[in-house]
């Protein structure tokens, strides 16, 4: 299977542009929203269908997660988007009081980002495991892919190569493929968003998340996913998500 039709919808909408624009988009833009943790470092933990943020002072139920299953019953997508505020102080009088968690329908408008799952009986060297999908207007657009090694798991952005719609490149491509088989650079651009590793204390079992320069922008451990001082919102719900769908893969 090419990797052509690892990153495609499996809707029938056509696949989208990898960018909104012909500018790379990069996670740390100084433009997207700051949301400081100086001192004050943030954790997220997954419980049922929510994921909770926790700081030195509070625990808000902060996303909502909604899976679906194939019709022979098997996990397959995974969706996420932000709680509303209502639903959120809902959820935390309920945990403070002790009483039963309320029902909140998700609601699929205001998905921020889905995953799905990727089966590959037999791969040689990495697997591709999931393909993560940005939803909205400043989320990372087009295809993630996350993509495990025998020691990390990394995500790439698959930016599509443009060519010139001529015969003669047409030509030129089916020679080239006829010639050394077809290999997934003939159509895409692989841009490493992150990389997740054990961490310089391999006993303690702590994941890494490695950004695109090169920074640990979070650790992961016991189920954790705990930011380093300063994160920037869009930036925080890209790896939240990541995060997400890489333990939704390895859980099912």
């Amino acid at each position: 299977m090419s990797q052509t039709s690892l990153v495609q919808s499996s809707s029938s909408e056509p696949p989208r542009q990898a960018f909104d624009n012909a500018t790379t988009l990069r996670l740390n833009s100084p433009y997207l929203e700051v949301e400081s943790s100086k001192g004050n470092k943030q954790s997220f933990a997954l419980q049922g269908r929510y994921v909770y943020k926790t700081t030195a002072t509070s625990i808000t139920p902060t996303y909502h997660v909604s899976t679906r299953n194939t019709q022979t019953g098997n996990p397959w997508q995974l969706q996420i988007c932000r709680l509303l505020p209502n639903d959120a102080r809902r959820l935390s009088a309920a945990s403070s009081s002790g009483a039963p968690e309320p029902f909140v329908k998700y609601d699929d408008d205001l998905t921020i980002y889905s995953g799905e799952k990727i089966h590959i009986p037999i791969s040689l060297g990495t697997k591709p495991l999931v393909v993560v999908r940005g939803q909205k207007q400043g989320t990372v657009q087009g295809s993630v892919l996350m993509e495990k090694s025998s020691r990390s798991y990394k995500f790439f952005h698959m930016i599509p190569i443009r060519r010139a719609a001529t015969q003669a490149e047409e030509e030129r491509m089916q020679a080239l493929m006829h010639k050394r088989g077809y290999r997934d650079s003939d159509d895409w651009k692989k841009k490493l968003l992150l990389t997740v590793q054990e961490g310089p204390n391999k006993a303690s079992k702590e994941l890494s998340w490695i950004d695109e320069d090169g920074t640990v922008a979070a650790t992961e451990q016991d189920g954790k996913l705990e930011f380093m001082d300063e994160i920037d919102t869009k930036k925080r719900d890209f790896i939240v998500v990541c995060w997400a769908c890489k333990n939704f893969v390895l859980s099912t």
